[in-house]
C-alpha cells in the first residue's frame, strides 16, 4: 500500500513546518508548499532528513499558479489537503483604526485562498483514501468566544473561513469528502508570540491526531487541537442534566450539564460525540427528536 499524502500550505515555518516534520516522521508523503522553497532553510533541512517531503512553490493568492500546480499533481491522490498559510495583518485593528487595504489582504489569504485551494485540488482529495480538507482557523473567529471586541481584521477573516468550511462540508459530502476547521491553540509562533500558552510541537501533535482521526462524523465541525468541538453558535447553560444519549437510545444517561445551542439542548460532550447518522435514524421515527428531557421540566 502506498503511503498516505498530505499537502500543507505555509509549510516553511511555525505550525506548518512542525506538521511537515511530524507527518514525515510517521511515514507520510508531505507536499510542503510555500512561496519560496529555495529560501526556506528550515524546510530544506527537513527535506535532507526525510526523503518523503517534497517542496513545491505556491503563493496561495496566485490562483493561476495554484491551478498549474493542481494540473502538475493531477494524478496524485491527496489524503489531507491542509490550508495552513495565514497572516494576521496589522496588530490591533481596533475600532477607529482599521486599514481597509490591509483588511482585504488578510481576507484574501485567510478566507478566499482556502476555498480556491479546495476547488483546485478537490479531484485529488476525492481520489484518496482519507478524503479530508482542513483549514487552520482560530477561536478568534468564534462569535460565541468574542468577549473583548477589536481585532476586526483577523477575527472576521477567521469567522468567514469557518463559514467556508461549513458550506464545503455540505457541498462535498456527496463525494465522500470531509471538511473541518481547526483551532491550533494559542501557539508560540511568530504570530502567537513568546507568551503564548503552548509550544509548536504540542499544537502540531494534537492537530495531527485530529487530522488522522477525522471522518464524516466530524465534517462541518470546528475542532480544537485537542479534539474538542467548538460550538458554532452562542451557547448558554440551562437548568437540568443531559438526557440526550438515553432519550435517543444511544447509550446510558450522561451527567453533563446542559448547554442550550439555538433550539437544541445537550451537554457539549454528547453534541460533539453523538453519531449524526444514528441521530438521523432515530429522528425519522420521532416527531421531535431534539426535544430534551430535563429535570427542571423545561
Amino acid at each position: 500500500m502506498t503511503a498516505a499524502t498530505i499537502l500543507i500550505t505555509g509549510a516553511n515555518r511555525g505550525i506548518g513546518l512542525e506538521l511537515t516534520q511530524q507527518f514525515a516522521v510517521d511515514g507520510w508523503t508531505v507536499l510542503a508548499c510555500c512561496r519560496n522553497p529555495a529560501d526556506a532553510s528550515d524546510l530544506q533541512q527537513l527535506c535532507e532528513r526525510y526523503p518523503s517531503i517534497e517542496t513545491l512553490t505556491l503563493d496561495v493568492t496566485d490562483y493561476a499558479q495554484m491551478q498549474s500546480l493542481a494540473a502538475q499533481l493531477q494524478d496524485r491522490p491527496i489524503d489531507i489537503l491542509l490550508s495552513n498559510a495565514g497572516i494576521y495583518g496589522p496588530r490591533g485593528s481596533n475600532f477607529g483604526d482599521v486599514d481597509a487595504a490591509a483588511w482585504r489582504e488578510v481576507l484574501e489569504v485567510n478566507t478566499i485562498a482556502p476555498l480556491m485551494l479546495a476547488q483546485a485540488f478537490v479531484e485529488q482529495v476525492a481520489a484518496s483514501r482519507h478524503k479530508l480538507i482542513a483549514v487552520i482557523s482560530s477561536k478568534m473567529g468564534s462569535i460565541a468566544d468574542n468577549g473583548s471586541g477589536g481585532s476586526y481584521i483577523y477575527r472576521t477573516s477567521k469567522t468567514a473561513v469557518n463559514q467556508v468550511v461549513k458550506s464545503l462540508a455540505n457541498d462535498l459530502a456527496g463525494q465522500g469528502i470531509s471538511v473541518i476547521s481547526l483551532h491550533p491553540g494559542w501557539v508560540q509562533t511568530d504570530m502567537g508570540g513568546a507568551n503564548a500558552e503552548i509550544n509548536t510541537p504540542t499544537s502540531a501533535a494534537g492537530l495531527k491526531a485530529v487530522l488522522q482521526a477525522a471522518g464524516t462524523e466530524q465534517s462541518g465541525q470546528f475542532l480544537e487541537y485537542n479534539g474538542d468541538a467548538i460550538p458554532w453558535q452562542f451557547s448558554r447553560r440551562v437548568a437540568g442534566r443531559c438526557n440526550w444519549l438515553n432519550r435517543y437510545q444511544l447509550s446510558a444517561i450522561c451527567s453533563g450539564m446542559l448547554i442550550r445551542v439555538g433550539r437544541d439542548a445537550a451537554c457539549a460532550r454528547c453534541r460533539a460525540s453523538t453519531n449524526s447518522a444514528r441521530v438521523a435514524t432515530v429522528s425519522a421515527a420521532q416527531p421531535n427528536p431534539l426535544a430534551m428531557v430535563m429535570k427542571s421540566g423545561v
